[in-house]
């Protein structure tokens, strides 16, 4: 049996979270797992043509799974046992950051359709429907929310909710405190700052307080930087940070 999210039916008002019968989503059989070298590219990924032409970034095998078992598992906390839900299309490097989240036994939840339908709260109906506990969106939608005065935590039942994750944009400081009183006062608001170039981002575990303040820690982050030898083995592993901020 297999849980899918299907309109429902003319009349009423709200998409529904209904079980259909049928064989198992998924195939009880064992993967079969070959060993591979590092260096051949896992997939390709086209930057968004804002600053010229789209061009194509190859990421290696050994290269990007390890940044995403880095960025995911120890940047924003995911767990085998989460439900993990993020708003996007195929064409956004998003799509392989929530993808990877299989590489931690989490389940993710996909949705194909708008966040603002049947109203502005789309996504956090989804959330709900679904119990997910870690649910990433754009900068827009959360800005979107706090213009509306959308209160989420009220209207529906969010209590699975542990972390959002937020990018696409720079948050204003109104948004945050937004955020922080209308999805609660226990959720892991993090600001994930990273791009196409890498396929990742790094997750902020900074307070909606600290955040909003001119004197606000800004941290970089480097992705993990490997090598390798002829043979495609592993030989460093290493990531490089730095902070700096104002005092």
């Amino acid at each position: 049996m297999c849980g899918r999210l299907r309109p429902s039916p003319a009349g009423r008002p709200a998409t529904t979270w209904r079980s259909t019968p049928g064989p198992p989503c998924w195939s009880r059989t064992p993967p079969g797992l070959r060993r591979r070298p590092l260096r051949p590219p896992l997939w390709i990924l086209w930057s968004s043509g804002t600053t010229g032409l789209p061009k194509g970034i190859v990421q290696s095998r050994g290269g990007i799974v390890v940044e995403l078992l880095k960025a995911l598992g120890l940047g924003a906390a995911l767990r085998a046992d989460d439900r993990y839900f993020f708003h996007t299309s195929t064409s956004w490097m998003v799509w392989n950051f929530m993808v990877a989240g299989l590489m931690h036994g989490s389940t993710i939840v996909l949705y194909d359709g708008s966040p603002t339908h049947p109203d502005g709260n789309g996504v956090w109906r989804v959330a709900e429907l679904t119990r997910a506990s870690v649910v990433g969106v754009g900068a827009a939608y959360l800005i979107s929310g706090e213009k509306a005065d959308a209160h989420p935590a009220a209207q529906l039942d969010l209590s699975a909710l542990r972390t959002v994750l937020q990018t696409g944009s720079s948050l204003p400081p109104s948004t945050w405190r937004w955020a922080q009183d209308r999805l609660g006062p226990d959720v892991w608001l993090q600001s994930i700052c990273g791009g196409t170039d890498i396929c990742s981002g790094r997750p902020s575990s900074a307070s909606a307080a600290l955040r909003t303040h001119a004197a606000a820690t800004r941290a970089f982050s480097a992705c993990t930087l490997l090598q390798s030898d002829c043979g495609g083995c592993v030989i460093v592993a290493s990531t490089i940070s730095r902070s700096f901020g104002a005092k």
